[in-house]
Formats: C-alpha cells, sequence, structure tokens
C-alpha cells in the first residue's frame, strides 16, 4: 500500500504501481534535487498532488516545499509508463521501466519496449 509524505527506491515504487494497489491515491512524485538522470539508487519523496488554481498557479504540498524537493512527475504519468512498458514486456525489469520513465518525461510519448 502507498504512504503519503514518505520516501521510496525507484524499484519499490514500481513494484507498487505494477500490482497497481496504488490507485486508489492521488500522489505526485518529487525529487530530492534537480538531478537530470534519474537512477535505480535515487529515492524519491511520494506527497499530496501539485494543486493548479482556475488562473494555472501551482500550489506544492507544504511538505515540498519546506524541504525543497523538485517535481517529478504525476501519479498518472508513472502508472501509464509502468503500464505500456509491463504490456509491451511483461518481464521488463526496473532498468528497462526506468528507461521508459526517462524516455516519457523528456520526450511525451512512449518507449517501444517490443
Amino acid at each position: 500500500m502507498l504512504k503519503l509524505n514518505a520516501f521510496y527506491t525507484l524499484p519499490d515504487l514500481f513494484a507498487l504501481v505494477k500490482t497497481k494497489c496504488e490507485r486508489d491515491v492521488d500522489y505526485s512524485i518529487y525529487w530530492l534535487d534537480n538531478a537530470p538522470d534519474p537512477t535505480l539508487q535515487d529515492r524519491v519523496f511520494v506527497a499530496a498532488p501539485v494543486d493548479v488554481d482556475d488562473e494555472d498557479n501551482e500550489a506544492f504540498p507544504q511538505i515540498v516545499n519546506d524541504n525543497g524537493f523538485w517535481y517529478f512527475c504525476s501519479d498518472e504519468n508513472i502508472q501509464d509508463v509502468i503500464d505500456v512498458a509491463i504490456d509491451q514486456k511483461p518481464n521488463a525489469s526496473d532498468e528497462e521501466q526506468l528507461k521508459c520513465l526517462d524516455y516519457y518525461l523528456k520526450r511525451d510519448t512512449f518507449l517501444d519496449l517490443a
């Protein structure tokens, strides 16, 4: 079960997303620093999603602001990417899933693992 305001390794988060047990929680993923290229050893922070008002102003959760975390992606982003990766290749490794996520976040399209 996914917990908000908690740290996860990317492989642990991928495992939760693959089981779809976190789908009843709205969340965003935040980076501890503005690292350009994520690795499997990196930890991410999972917290409430970004709130966007009628004028497109973004309000991040207070805990994210207080700790200087960087927005990484939404729950929908990681869910879609992992779902597509597993549909294409059911035994996709954590490294392949990370490659798919990085590819999607940089290009706004899915990497073909087939």
